[in-house]
């Protein structure tokens, strides 16, 4: 969708690079592997997309995520650990920066 309103908005690889987010409530259905029970589960989660021109400008604005998100845990006094993760085909291999088990709101 985001691709779409960048498409739509911006013309010109000057306007890049762009970042926007958004947050808002998901909801996920998971089959549950006995009994084939479905569980429904609601939660907030913030996307964040990010548009550049090249490799150096994805590297810089996963950097700018990052230390936001570091920036924000510190700030907030929560324990965390980065870790390394895919992204599927959403972006880059290694993605990181969750908050430790326990200390999520």
């Amino acid at each position: 969708m985001f691709t779409l309103v960048v498409k739509d908005l911006y013309n010109s690889y000057k306007d890049l690079p762009l970042s926007i987010y958004q947050i808002q409530n998901k909801y996920h259905d998971e089959a549950r592997p006995r009994a084939g029970i479905l569980r429904g589960r609601e939660f907030v989660m913030k996307d964040s997309y990010s548009f550049d021109i090249d490799d150096a400008g994805l590297d810089a604005s996963y950097a700018a995520h990052r230390e936001a998100y570091i920036r924000i845990f510190d700030k907030l006094g929560f324990e965390y650990v980065i870790v390394k993760a895919t992204s599927g085909g959403h972006g880059r291999l290694e993605v990181g920066g969750v908050p430790r088990e326990g200390r999520r709101r």
